[in-house]
């Protein structure tokens, strides 16, 4: 769970996307071939910051850098 206070971010989608992505790149490295991992993912369901068309090409993206073969 991440959190800042507004004078530092918004809470745009783009904002939210790249504090998830940061966090994920930073911590986890591509799988090898054969191996798996599941990310969970847990949202609002807020149309403007997590349930959007920018956000769900971020999530492909990290499938796509086998960051996690399944979401």
């Amino acid at each position: 769970m991440s959190f800042w206070s507004e004078t530092d971010g918004g809470r745009v989608a783009d904002d939210i996307i790249s504090c998830m992505y940061h966090y994920v790149t930073a911590n986890f490295e591509p799988l090898e071939a054969g191996t798996q991992r599941t990310l969970v993912i847990w949202s609002d369901r807020c149309k403007g910051q997590n349930n959007n068309y920018p956000t769900v090409l971020a999530y492909l993206t990290l499938v796509y850098k086998r960051y996690c073969v399944s979401l």
